[in-house]
């Protein structure tokens, strides 16, 4: 879990949970991908289980999913979040209000390593999450107009790698569900359908 000290080319304009951005509604044609992915096989699963974690831990959290993609260079979560995105322009955030943002960030990175020794699909949402990090207010009894220190940034990030951990473990089920579903193109109903079916199943 090294790489866990990791999503904003575009966070001070949009909550956005993604790697990159689509340059199309397809980054690559459906033999490209499927070129692609015989020769890095494990890649597709990489991608399914990083952008299912988002979508799961976004969902549990409250956060409105609004769309996906596992399209090869073009993978994302999008998350509706008009309330960050406001208070990233306005500067600096209160640590409690990032605490969400970040837990749903870290959570692509803890899906992919809870099956991976090593994790590839870290570097926008760690950049994602730096930016925002950045604009976070100090907490209570500090200088309230610094941003955090580096060392309570590195904290902050732990504790969001830690929390979305625990709720992919103790949503396992609903997180090998909406991987199914994810896999095979589901719409957004779909796959919330999905997660509260497996929900269900357990009870």
């Amino acid at each position: 879990m090294d790489s866990l000290l990791y999503y904003c080319h575009r966070a001070d304009r949009k909550a956005r949970l993604a790697h990159q951005k689509p340059t199309s509604s397809s980054f690559l044609s459906s033999s490209q991908q499927d070129k692609f992915s015989r020769v890095f096989p494990d890649y597709r699963e990489r991608v399914r289980r990083h952008e299912a974690a988002h979508f799961l831990v976004a969902y549990l959290l409250g956060l409105p999913v609004t769309g996906y993609s596992l399209d090869i260079g073009a993978a994302h979560v999008d998350v509706a979040e008009a309330d960050l995105e406001r208070r990233l322009i306005e500067r600096f955030l209160e640590e409690d209000q990032v605490n969400v943002y970040a837990v749903s960030v870290m959570a692509g990175v803890v899906g992919e390593a809870t099956k991976f020794e090593t994790v590839e699909g870290q570097t926008a949402d760690l950049m994602d999450l730096q930016k925002v990090l950045n604009r976070t207010a100090g907490p209570a009894g500090s200088n309230r107009t610094a941003p955090l220190t580096s060392q309570q940034q590195q904290n902050a990030m732990r504790w969001a790698a830690y929390t979305a951990g625990r709720l992919l473990k103790n949503y396992a089920e609903e997180y090998e569900a909406l991987q199914a579903v994810m896999e095979r193109g589901g719409n957004l109903v779909e796959c919330i359908q999905a997660i509260e079916k497996a929900a269900a199943a357990k009870k």
